[in-house]
């Protein structure tokens, strides 16, 4: 998180613009990086991020500073932006009809997130043994490895303590590990190398 975010945040809640396009640019990679990862495609990105960053714009005045840091409250909008996105509800339609006269990405943007999506989607090996850790496992990678949150704004989030998100994330790290290159390592075993 950034010291100045919720200051942004602040003077987003009172119309500026400036301040907006500060905020947007610091954090549209992170909202990609979500919707690349849960996104069927590059357009549904697309509309994700416009969605999110309308949100933001619309509902800074609800940040609260003291219920989380910024990134978590991203990440709660980006959460929520998707489920509207997927069940195709009202708010969906009333968004998408505010977004036609604003393009948040442009077709470049478009092309870079569609070479992104395929460059993630080569990397196969990984995705399946992230995908089949277990939902403890698999939560702490999402959440600190890939959207950057702490070990204690994760922990916050799911409701459990650092100490238990940071072992979630080494046992996670471990096993992608071992899926992904299952031979045994000379360093693993000491006994190995002696003569």
């Amino acid at each position: 998180m950034n010291n100045d975010d919720p200051e942004l945040i602040a003077r987003i809640a009172g119309g500026d613009e400036v301040a907006f396009e500060r905020f947007y640019r610091r954090h549209l990679d992170s909202v990609v990086t979500y919707g690349v990862r849960h996104c069927r495609d590059s357009h549904e990105v697309s509309e994700l991020c416009a969605a999110v960053f309308l949100s933001v714009w619309q509902s800074a005045r609800s940040f609260d500073g003291s219920r989380g840091s910024t990134s978590a409250w991203l990440y709660r909008i980006a959460a929520n932006r998707l489920i509207d996105l997927r069940r195709g509800d009202r708010r969906r339609a009333m968004l998408t009809a505010r977004l036609i006269e604003r393009r948040v990405l442009d077709p470049d943007d478009i092309g870079r997130l569609t070479e992104r999506i395929d460059a993630e989607r080569s990397a196969s090996e990984v995705v399946d043994a992230v995908r089949s850790l277990p939902d403890a496992q698999r939560q702490a990678v999402e959440l600190i490895a890939i959207d950057g949150l702490s070990a204690t704004e994760a922990a916050a989030r799911v409701g459990t303590s650092p100490t238990a998100m940071r072992m979630r994330l080494s046992r996670a790290r471990r096993t992608v590990s071992d899926a992904i290159d299952p031979q045994p390592h000379s360093h693993d075993d000491p006994a190995e190398v002696l003569p």
